[in-house]
């Protein structure tokens, strides 16, 4: 056993060996045939704890031990000599005790001296034996057992005694309220110890038994792989959050982010850290273009007015601008660590951008088609009449949103992730209605989108045929057909890879989001740039007249018809 524990790395300071009786004696480590004690195997042995029976004591002890030592060696093994085995005074008082309690029987008229009696005999028998005073309890159980705690020292090594040195006893039952003995110190309520256990190494100080493997672990303040040889000097934390600082390390580079700085994702194969950076220049180019179509549009729109941005209306032109802005800034709530903000963020700011730059759309394409579905009348709708619209469009969108919020609340939170099966920081949907609410607020949104588009698509085949002074009905209806084509192949892939493949799902709702805002932002916007800056050179436009009409179905916009709609 011990070559095998030394070969396992045991016989250190962070080990302790307790052995019963029967292996702790100085046999284990001396020469049977030469009772040379082997000093190499000793010293690996010390340190040990061991227990003994407790030996004999007392007047009656003493008296046996020198009737012992005048016995023939030959005629009682063992005899000889002042000491006896642990099992001899034992052995006596079993004996006596066993003949007492026959006495006990005999005392009864009638009885017999069968098991049973002589056993119930028993507690009535009280006598002082060679190991202390002998009686039985009700059951029939002798005294608590009381056994010699002994160890193997390095002092009494020193001191050329090689065998176990008894150093305390050990009572059955003994409590605080128990007295063993005043001279010894009481450890535990079991224990008293006359001296301190010498552990392996000859320390009296008691080791640190909670021996545990060294595990590999993450810190993501420092951001590095770090080990912890003792196995518990470092606490793993769960991905929770800030406070979360050492994480198991299995969490590295595993395409979810798990650390507040995200140091656990950074100089990975697939590292989210470059994705936010890549698309966090894009997005923010795209902010810049918004704003750009923005101050563009409000400064030929209002000041150095242009037919090609006053027939596009500027108003819906700034409320597209403003839409797109405000989408742009709900994908940055996607960036990082999931929080509580950001999962609310990313439903409020998304939708309501959604809607706000499709009904701007829709708005446009409505005004055309109301006014030229009857060729020989023009019925103009004013600015504040539509924009009312667009209000009354996002109006559902919020109410919709606040009860979401209310009763399916976007909260961060540990989830267990189906692609590594391990918890990581999420945006999930608790409160009152919990996923259920989910579904269900999500595609009541998605189902009053779809209606706009819906509607902006028949809206765009009507008005197919009118030839505009600017061709703005086809650049409108590109747009919604756009957006239209982005929802139904966005969706349900998102569904299908959100719990597979987190960094996919990133790139392909960032992307839609991001392309389906630009996309509207270029088709209104290019032509009008161009037209001005390169066409026209900033130089006012000559009055024009666009082609007349073939027939009942096809219209077009003049110049009169313009001032007279916008």
């Amino acid at each position: 056993v011990i070559r095998h524990a030394e070969r396992l790395d045991m016989l250190t300071d962070k080990y302790v060996w307790l052995c019963s009786d029967a292996c702790s004696t100085s046999q284990i480590f001396t020469d049977p045939e030469t009772g040379k004690v082997d000093e190499k195997l000793r010293n690996k042995f010390a340190g040990m704890l061991g227990t003994h029976y407790q030996t004999g004591h007392g007047r009656l002890y003493e008296e046996f031990l020198d009737e012992w030592e005048k016995e023939d060696i030959f005629q009682f093994a063992g005899s000889g000599k002042r000491e006896t085995s642990y099992f001899a005074p034992y052995g006596i008082e079993a004996l006596g005790a066993y003949l007492l309690a026959i006495v006990e029987v005999g005392k009864t008229p009638g009885k017999t001296y069968s098991a049973e009696n002589i056993i119930s005999a028993l507690v009535n028998v009280s006598f002082e034996g060679v190991t202390g005073l002998v009686s039985f309890d009700n059951d029939g159980r002798e005294r608590r057992a009381v056994f010699d705690i002994v160890n193997l020292r390095y002092d009494s090594l020193r001191a050329d005694y090689t065998d176990f040195v008894r150093i305390g006893v050990w009572t059955e039952g003994a409590d605080e309220n128990d007295v063993i003995d005043t001279n010894v110190d009481l450890i535990a309520p079991r224990f008293n110890f006359t001296f301190k256990p010498q552990f392996h190494g000859g320390s009296y100080d008691f080791p640190d038994l909670d021996v545990r493997n060294s595990f590999d672990y993450w810190s993501c303040n420092d951001g590095e792989e770090k080990t912890d040889e003792t196995g518990k000097s470092v606490r793993l934390e769960k991905p929770d959050g800030q406070g979360a600082n050492n994480i198991d390390n299995s969490y590295r580079c595993d395409e979810f982010i798990d650390c507040y700085n995200m140091s656990d994702e950074w100089g990975c194969p697939v590292s989210f850290p470059v994705l936010f950076i890549v698309y966090g220049i894009f997005l923010f180019l795209f902010i810049c273009f918004a704003v750009f179509c923005l101050i563009f549009t409000c400064v030929f729109g209002f000041c150095i007015r242009r037919k090609r941005i006053r027939a596009s209306s500027p108003t819906f032109l700034i409320i597209m601008c403003l839409a797109a802005i405000l989408g742009y800034g709900g994908l940055f709530a996607f960036f990082g660590q999931p929080h509580t903000v950001s999962c609310n963020f990313r439903i409020w700011f998304l939708s309501v951008a959604v809607i706000t730059a499709i009904s701007a759309l829709l708005v446009k394409s409505f005004r055309v088609w109301r006014l030229y579905r009857s060729p020989t009348e023009i019925k103009a709708l004013k600015d504040w009449q539509l924009i009312l619209f667009v209000i009354a469009s996002v109006i559902p969108v919020l109410i919709l949103l606040v009860l979401w919020t209310g009763l399916s609340t976007p909260t961060a939170k540990l989830i267990e992730a189906s692609s590594d099966d391990k918890e990581h920081l999420l945006c999930s949907y608790g409160s009152v209605a919990g996923m259920i609410g989910f579904y269900f607020f999500f595609f009541a949104i998605v189902a009053y989108v779809a209606l706009f588009l819906l509607f902006g698509i028949f809206l765009s085949i009507a008005t197919r045929n009118v030839v505009s002074t600017f061709n703005e009905s086809r650049l409108i209806a590109i747009s919604i057909y756009n957006i239209t084509f982005s929802a139904i192949v966005t969706i349900p892939i998102v569904f299908v890879l959100k719990d597979s493949d987190p960094f996919i799902t990133w790139i392909i709702i960032v992307t839609a989001f991001a392309y389906g805002f630009t996309a509207t932002l270029v088709l209104q916007f290019f032509p009008k740039i161009w037209g001005i800056v390169v066409r026209d050179k900033f130089a006012k436009e000559a009055s024009t007249q666009s082609g007349n009409s073939s027939g009942p179905t096809h219209a077009s916009v003049t110049s009169r018809d313009s001032k007279a709609i916008f």
